[in-house]
């Protein structure tokens, strides 16, 4: 799974098409977002930016990598808002009512 920081590394250099503008939006140097995309190459033995042309883009392993850990993230922030309503539903309900024979 890749972390939010990786994600927003990936979207900042999809849209972007720079290390150094991804760099900047980010607020990182350049050197530690190049540092990071071949680390994330690395991890994922795959070649992840395409860096031939004038343009930096992802490859289609890249593109993958940020569909697939877009949607990871926001299923887990779907189960987390669940998580959250189920885990503080009954329990607010019932220290409500104690509340009331306490009185």
């Amino acid at each position: 799974m890749l972390s939010e920081e990786e994600l927003a590394l990936l979207d900042a250099i999809r849209e972007t098409g720079s290390l150094s503008r991804a760099a900047a939006r980010l607020n990182k140097a350049p050197s530690t977002i190049s540092h990071a995309t071949r680390q994330l190459e690395a991890r994922f033995d795959a070649l992840l930016f395409d860096r031939r042309r004038y343009r930096l883009q992802l490859t289609p392993a890249g593109h993958l990598l940020a569909e697939e850990g877009a949607a990871a993230a926001r299923g887990e922030a779907h189960r987390a808002r669940r998580t959250g309503r189920e885990g503080h539903g009954e329990p607010a309900r019932a220290e409500r009512a104690l509340r009331g024979v306490a009185r």
